[in-house]
Formats: structure tokens, sequence, C-alpha cells
């Protein structure tokens, strides 16, 4: 065990203590109209993450697109809202998938993609439904 997953365990129960929300992550599956339903194969998980707004910027390209020199980009700006939850603590969080529904201060969110933050956390990009 390295230094550095020390000072993760310790930081990251810290970071819990203090800014963790509690939310239910309810597993959803696909059907064949598209709309997302309950999936029984899947336990509902009740665990504690830290839900933070990133800023995002994206270029819109607004000019006639030859890509030579100064093209004119507008830029759009917005936010993505990020959930990262500690993995050894609640393990079954590395079964969530895109589409399943988080439930947290009366509040419905979708899961849009899931990603590793490089030591023991799992951060979650969320769309507020």
């Amino acid at each position: 065990m390295s230094l550095f997953d020390r000072l993760d365990r310790v930081t990251s129960r810290t970071v819990d203590r203090v800014n963790a929300v509690q939310f239910v992550l309810e597993p959803a599956v696909g059907t064949p109209n598209g709309r997302r339903a309950s999936d029984p194969d899947r336990i509902s998980v009740i665990a504690r993450g830290v839900l933070d707004s990133e800023p995002v910027h994206a270029p819109v390209e607004i000019a006639n697109r030859n890509r030579t020199g100064n093209d004119l980009h507008n830029l759009v700006n917005g936010t993505q809202h990020v959930l990262s939850v500690d993995v050894t603590r609640y393990p079954d969080i590395k079964q969530v998938r895109q589409g399943d529904r988080i439930r947290m201060q009366d509040e419905l969110w979708e899961v849009i993609s899931r990603r590793p933050d490089g030591l023991t956390r799992v951060e979650l990009i969320l769309n507020k439904r």
C-alpha cells in the first residue's frame, strides 16, 4: 500500500463526512419504445456521494467551417453535474449503467456516463430529469 492510497482513504472519508448527500440509485433498463423502466434484475442502492457542478465550455462554429484560419466561435457555457461516490464503501456503484436514475433531495437525475477518478472513487455524470 502506497502513501497515496493511505492519503486517499483519509481524505475520501473526510470529504464524505463533510460534503456527502444521501441518494437512492434506482436501476433502469431500456424498453423497445425508448422509455426506461425499472430493472428487476438489480437492486436499488442507498448510498452517499458528493454532488458537484463543473463548468463546461463547448465551442460552436458559426462561420464557414473551412478550418483554415480564424474561424468564429460562439462559446456555449453550461454546467455538468458530477456525483462522486467512494467505491470501497459502496461496491454496488460499480454496476451503474447509463440511464439509471438517481433520486436525491426530492429531485430525479439520470446517469449519462460513469468514469473512474483514478483511485477509489467513481464519478457519475448526471442530467436532471
